[in-house]
């Protein structure tokens, strides 16, 4: 965030092209994607550990991880199940 801010600053000096900006903006976005896809791999290796020891699902409530993409990114959605096998309220 401090490298885009950085670079705006720069860019609206005149000491910078605008290119710095949107390859700062650019960089701060694949960090951003890193971080989501970080957070998604470290809940699905809970729910995998949790359904290796042996926990709660039946096998009408299982669900494979998604299909991703060449980004990484999940392309399709999955049915949300609570630890107990319940479908979550929205």
């Amino acid at each position: 965030r401090d490298a885009l801010r950085l670079s705006e600053i720069r860019y609206r000096g005149g000491v910078a092209s605008y290119l710095e900006v949107l390859d700062s903006d650019t960089r701060r976005f694949d960090a951003e994607l890193d971080l989501v896809r970080a957070n998604f791999d470290e809940r699905l290796a809970v729910v995998q550990l949790y359904r290796a020891l042996g926990g709660g699902w039946r096998p009408a409530d299982v669900t494979e991880p998604p299909a991703r993409s060449d980004t990484g990114a999940p392309v399709a959605p999955v049915a949300r199940r609570s630890l107990g096998g319940a479908p979550r309220d929205r």
